[in-house]
C-alpha cells in the first residue's frame, strides 16, 4: 500500500515538474500555422462568395447587376442598377424599395 501511495506521489510531481518544463514555442508554431489555415479558408469562402453573389452576378440569363450604391444613413441607401440594357436609381431603406429615376445607360462612368 506504501509502495503504491510512493509511485502515485512520484506520478504526480513527474507531471507537474513536466508541465512547468513544457517548452511552449511548439504549441505557439501550431497555434500560428492553425490561424493561418484559418485566415487562408476565410480568404477562399470571400472570394467564392463573391464570386456567386446574386447582385453581381454577369452573363448567363440572370442579366441583373449592382451598378454602385451609396449609404445616406443607417437604413436607407440609393442603388444604382443595371437590369438588361436598361439602368434605374432606387432607393431602399428599411422597409421598401422605391424607383427614383431611369437613367441614360451612356451616363455610366466604366470604372474598369
Amino acid at each position: 500500500m506504501i509502495f503504491l501511495l510512493n509511485v502515485m506521489a512520484a506520478t504526480e510531481d513527474a507531471s507537474v515538474a513536466s508541465v512547468g518544463e513544457m517548452d511552449f514555442s511548439g504549441l505557439f508554431i501550431k497555434m500560428v500555422i492553425l490561424l493561418l489555415l484559418i485566415v487562408l479558408l476565410g480568404f477562399l469562402l470571400l472570394k467564392f462568395v463573391g464570386r456567386t453573389n446574386p447582385w453581381v452576378a454577369k452573363g448567363g440569363a440572370n442579366h441583373f447587376e449592382l451598378v454602385s450604391w451609396h449609404r445616406l444613413d443607417q437604413k436607407k441607401s440609393v442603388y444604382v442598377v443595371r437590369i438588361g440594357k436598361r439602368v434605374f436609381a432606387l432607393g431602399g431603406s428599411e422597409h421598401s424599395v422605391n424607383l427614383i429615376s431611369e437613367l441614360n445607360p451612356s451616363d455610366l462612368i466604366d470604372e474598369a
